[in-house]
């Protein structure tokens, strides 16, 4: 394959670059526009001058790996550049006018993939690990990177061979079929063995999946109840228009918070209540939608001020799962004489209780935590495939129904299976995968 450049830092004026080289010849390639002599030996760093027709562009540094032992399984060079966009862009030209081609998004993952360096798993935790965001989806890509799933499946892929070589055999000799089985213990067992253990990981990995890009908070209300005061204050900066005339919010606002290591997607939306405003009616249609979307919604109350006749009507609109009441200007007197809601006072900066209350609703069990997970929810679909194939081919072998159709059963749910593992041969989805990775990963 030819050799691979690309930037791996961002596109802009950074302290340094770095700029990614592999494959074959790369060395040689280099040498062409080094001024001195570089040596192949891996694991070393080597500084050397960088010349464009005996022109100085820059004097760098060379993270050198030689294959296999390279994140790829061929030869790498990460070049450690002065962090000009024009210095990083005039290298990158060079190296493909001498013999490298530019890298397209993800490759370097890819031959890594396919130079069976790391398996799929693994590469997709790469993915999640650069776009984690809190210590939920560090966690998740984290988890990926050890391959203690990978031999899990690897483990439940056994099992389904095991099993499946048994009904083969039931049915290339149909004449022992009245010869005691001696292994239809063992198949009971690893029936149940794969069932349970794909339901363990289906679930942990949709738990952590759902947490992995923040958890979406709508922060709603009647006007003037200080829901842009509070996400102002959650943000520490100003992010939403303040006043104190009714239906200043006619859109919505969101802003990603880390709290507690936890990323959070509050959403301040437009007062609920009647309207004539053309403009501010559609605010209060989008907040409808985005309180269905919401994993918890904050019902953001005046505490200063008796309830409205229109709040039950307004809070009814509000799924009881994903209800948080909320008293602001709890340091007035409490006037609308509600129980079970959270007292805070943004006036006087005082939310610590609402904070505490988000936390301990979004905290992931230990069980979970320390469970194993896939890294994308299209695994968990063929798991869930798996898991139902497996299901099925079980029934039917404790009604000992026709072997041909637990063959079938079985046959799929391997070949399913194989998918998650990376060791199909339709590797169409891997281009896909690989795809949605950045240049230079």
């Amino acid at each position: 394959m030819k050799p691979i450049v690309a930037l791996s830092t961002p596109r802009m004026n950074n302290p340094i670059h770095i700029i990614r080289i592999s494959g074959d010849d790369i060395y040689s390639i280099l040498q062409k526009i080094c001024l001195e002599k570089i040596t192949k030996k891996g694991y070393t760093i080597q500084k050397v001058t960088i010349i464009d027709n005996g022109n100085k562009i820059d004097e760098v540094l060379l993270n050198k790996f030689v294959a296999p032992k390279s994140y790829t399984g061929e030869d790498l060079i990460e070049i450690n550049s002065h962090g000009s966009v024009y210095i990083a862009d005039k290298i990158i030209n060079l190296l493909i006018k001498n013999g490298c081609r530019q890298a397209l998004r993800g490759e370097f993952s890819q031959r890594a993939f396919l130079n069976k360096k790391m398996s799929l798993a693994q590469s997709k935790a790469v993915h999640n690990l650069v776009n984690s965001y809190d210590k939920y989806s560090h966690k998740h890509a984290i988890s990926g990177l050890d391959n203690k799933t990978q031999k899990i499946l690897l483990s439940i892929l056994d099992k389904l061979k095991e099993n499946i070589g048994q009904v083969e055999v039931n049915i290339d000799y149909p004449e022992y079929e009245q010869t005691p089985d001696v292994s239809h213990e063992k198949i009971i067992q690893n029936f149940r063995e794969i069932i349970e253990q794909i339901k363990i990981i289906t679930s942990s990995s949709k738990i952590m999946l759902s947490n992995s890009k923040g958890i979406n908070i709508a922060i709603v209300g009647e006007p003037n109840a200080g829901k842009s005061s509070l996400l102002n204050l959650l943000s520490n900066e100003q992010k939403a228009i303040v006043s104190n005339i009714p239906g200043t919010t006619r859109d919505y606002i969101e802003n990603k918070i880390l709290i507690d290591d936890i990323l959070f997607n509050f959403i301040d939306t437009a007062g609920i209540r009647k309207s004539s405003n053309v403009i501010e009616k559609k605010g209060i249609a989008q907040t409808k939608k985005i309180i269905n979307k919401a994993t918890y919604v904050i019902y953001l109350l005046d505490g200063s001020k008796p309830l409205s006749k229109n709040h039950k009507k307004y809070i009814a609109l509000i799924p009881k799962q994903k209800l948080i009441l909320v008293n602001n200007k709890s340091d007035l007197a409490n006037k609308n004489k509600l129980k079970l809601v959270i007292p805070i006072s943004v006036k006087k900066k005082n939310i610590k209780p609402l904070i505490d209350k988000l936390i301990s609703l979004i905290e992931i069990s230990p069980e979970v935590l320390n469970s194993s997970y896939v890294q994308d929810n299209e695994d968990i679909v063929k798991l869930e495939k798996v898991l139902k194939l497996t299901k099925q081919a079980y029934t039917l072998y404790n009604d000992q129904k026709l072997n041909e159709l637990i063959y079938d059963k079985l046959f799929e749910a391997i070949e399913t299976l194989n998918e998650v593992l990376g060791n199909s041969e339709k590797l169409d989805f891997v281009n896909l995968l690989f795809s949605k990775f950045c240049v230079g990963k």
